[in-house]
Formats: C-alpha cells, structure tokens, sequence
C-alpha cells in the first residue's frame, strides 16, 4: 500500500493526515514513512503538507528560498512580521512601538 502525498502510513495499514508542521511527499509505503518536519521556525497552515512549500516562516521571521530548501530568519530589533504568509522582509514597529529581546520573535510592546 503507498500513501499518496499529504498523507502519512499508519501502523494498521491505513493512510492519516500529515501532522501539523510536517509535510510528506507522495510515495510513502506502509514500510517506510518519508514524512519530514518542516524546516526551523516555520510552520504549516494545516494538517495534510505534500512538500516544502506548504511550510510558512512563524511569526516573528522572515521567509528564504535557498537551494537547498526554505530558511526562515528571526527579524531584527523593533521589526516584525505577521508570518504565516512567506513574508521576504520584516516591518519596522510602528511608532511607539518596540520589539521586546526578552519575548519570543514577533511578539511587540507600547513603549
């Protein structure tokens, strides 16, 4: 039995979902699952991934293609991105607004 891609084999034989902030090409085998995590610091919109290209930058970094897959890059001090749309560049916080280095990436305060 082979998966198609988005799906992953299950231990009884069946084919489930890819889970979440992992993709899983077509062609995987009750024998050997080829599913694969999604590079750092990004993630998938749903369940169900069929390659890298389903894998967004988390919010907080910016999005790469490399030729060797996708890279997502923190943003710099008091820039930002929403992520979750393969965002190339971070925007600068807005006035009176600052990113705080003791808070994960994205996050933002009033100052």
């Amino acid at each position: 039995m082979q998966c198609p891609a988005g799906f992953f084999p299950t231990s009884d034989g069946k084919c489930s979902l890819c889970k979440d902030n992992m993709f899983c090409p077509q062609g995987q085998s009750a024998f050997k699952s080829t599913a694969r995590p999604c590079p750092a610091n990004t993630v998938t919109l749903r369940r169900g991934a069929k390659s890298i290209n389903d894998c967004f930058n988390s919010p907080g970094y910016s999005y790469r293609k490399t030729s060797d897959g996708i890279r997502a890059l923190p943003c710099g001090v008091n820039t930002w991105t929403t992520g979750l749309k393969k965002q190339t560049t971070c925007t600068a916080c807005p006035t009176g607004f600052k990113t705080d280095p003791e808070t994960v990436p994205g996050s933002h305060t009033n100052s």
